[in-house]
């Protein structure tokens, strides 16, 4: 499935999201939905810390969006990641 490949992509280190993010744009306009799918996905898997990297991703590049920062932050507070959320 995508999905597993697009997770695998996402092991090791962190810049792996920039570099999915940039190849997912040369094969759909709907960055921000391949990637809602895949912090779905990680969330089925259990694989919390991987999901929150997605969604922190994403919301630096949408922080108006509610339902990404509603997501985001009980996930950030769990993992005593909280400082993350307002760094560049």
């Amino acid at each position: 499935e995508l999905s597993d490949g697009l997770i695998a992509l996402l092991t090791g280190k962190k810049d792996n999201i920039e570099h999915l993010w940039r190849d997912v744009g040369t094969m759909t306009r709907d960055r921000e939905g391949v990637f809602l799918h895949l912090a779905d996905q990680l969330r089925k898997n259990g694989e919390k810390e991987k999901r929150t990297d997605v969604l922190l991703f994403l919301h630096r590049r949408l922080p108006s969006d509610k339902h990404i920062y509603q997501e985001l932050v009980p996930l950030l507070k769990e993992e005593g990641r909280m400082d993350e959320l307002n760094a560049p």
